[in-house]
């Protein structure tokens, strides 16, 4: 008998500044009956969006609840502070992560800090997150051991998911739609038709994400929800924590 595959759909980004793309996807994902999701919620976007501060989004995120959806943290900021780079750490900040890798470069104390603030605003909107995500899937690894400190049960990186507890690895490379810029969203698109195609067809979790941030008129993001509705088909959707229930259990 075929063992049972999974398959995770995470909405990033989830902030006040987003909300009305936000609904797009879930409202997309509502009317084709994609439950249960997760949602990457950024505490205080930038410093200036705090979740706190917009009723209408806490609305919208106690609905997805409702639904099933996992909240998850997602950073504290969600920007990576000015401070000295060189060469090609210049290039990838410019290009490649738009100055958003909040967790690269930190000591423990300033991640332990970052994570903790985040923690409290979305304990205050009434939310426990027991899984954390760094901002572009990238931190020091004193982040990793200020995100354990901080109780979360799990973190995610770009490769897997990895629970706090162990030394485990659950390896997953995420697929989707990135939102960074056109020209890495086809590259990023064309290994998600190989992941598909080759790789994915044997991994027990499949990982599928959406980025918010120009979603309107945007074909490579309607590929990606196609490709959730797809992949639904042939796996049983799940939260992360879910998948961890899952995967002690074995």
């Amino acid at each position: 008998m075929e063992a049972m595959k999974y398959l995770v759909l995470a909405v990033h980004d989830a902030t006040p500044a987003y909300l009305k793309n936000l609904k797009e996807i879930s409202g997309w994902f509502d009317r084709n009956s994609l439950q249960p999701r997760c949602i990457k919620v950024i505490p205080n976007f930038l410093g200036r969006w705090s979740i706190l501060d917009s009723q209408e989004f806490l609305d919208w995120l106690y609905e997805e609840k409702e639904k099933g959806s996992e909240i998850i943290q997602h950073g504290y900021i969600h920007y990576q502070p000015n401070r000295e780079a060189k060469g090609l750490d210049t290039i990838r900040r410019k290009l490649l992560t738009k100055d958003e890798a909040e967790f690269i470069g930190l000591d423990y104390q300033q991640a332990r800090k970052a994570i903790a603030k985040g923690k409290e605003i979305l304990e205050k909107a009434g939310f426990e997150p027991l899984g954390f995500t760094s901002p572009t899937w990238q931190q020091s690894k004193p982040t990793i051991k200020a995100i354990k400190d901080c109780g979360f049960r799990y973190y995610t990186t770009l490769s897997g998911l990895w629970p706090c507890q162990s030394r485990r690895r659950l390896f997953s490379v995420a697929m989707g739609f990135q939102g960074v810029n056109l020209t890495l969203e086809i590259i990023n698109a064309a290994g998600n038709r190989v992941m598909q195609k080759t790789g994915l067809s044997c991994s027990p979790l499949a990982r599928l994400v959406i980025h918010p941030p120009f979603i309107s008129g945007q074909r490579l993001i309607i590929k990606s929800l196609r490709a959730s509705l797809k992949l639904s088909k042939r796996r049983k959707l799940v939260t992360y924590n879910q998948y961890l229930d899952l995967a002690e259990d074995e």
